[in-house]
């Protein structure tokens, strides 16, 4: 990663910021921008305002030397029952995993995981999960992320 970048912890006071990076992110990968992700975007900057503050949600922003925001990822916390892949019980989910455009190819995404990775390692939070989008899946297989079989349902509106 280009030395004139700087990485910062994310503060509750980056929650408009990370929510647009999080919309960005969102409609890169075809979603529409419409009311329903003007609602995401709102709901979500409530939330990880106050999920900075509790301390479930340790996000970083990559900054250039003006201090443009220009990247950034999140580590979600949860509290997780013991499995035989993991007897502890704290997992973390990766999440909001953004470079603008005009700065990929750089390794700040790589240098962001990384950098969620040992703060995980840290926590004694040995199981890491996320959904990565197709021009992400590279970045994260390189790092030893796998396919799970892991299935979801969403509860209809």
């Amino acid at each position: 990663m280009n030395a004139n970048y700087r990485t910062r912890l994310a503060t509750s006071e980056d929650a408009l910021v990370l929510a647009d990076m999080r919309r960005r992110m969102f409609l890169a990968m075809g979603k529409p921008d419409d009311d329903r992700m003007l609602e995401m975007v709102r709901a979500f900057a409530t939330w990880v305002a106050g999920a900075i503050r509790r301390g479930i949600y340790i996000g970083w922003v990559v900054e250039t030397p003006d201090r443009e925001p220009i990247a950034n990822a999140g580590l979600f916390l949860l509290e997780w029952p013991p499995h035989l892949r993991d007897v502890g019980v704290m997992r973390g989910y990766i999440l909001n995993v953004w470079t603008n455009e005009e700065h990929r190819r750089k390794g700040i995404a790589r240098r962001l995981i990384e950098t969620v990775m040992s703060e995980a390692r840290r926590r004694n939070c040995r199981v890491l999960t996320l959904h990565a989008s197709d021009e992400g899946k590279q970045v994260y297989e390189k790092l030893g992320f796998r396919q799970s079989r892991e299935m979801m349902f969403v509860e209809p509106e």
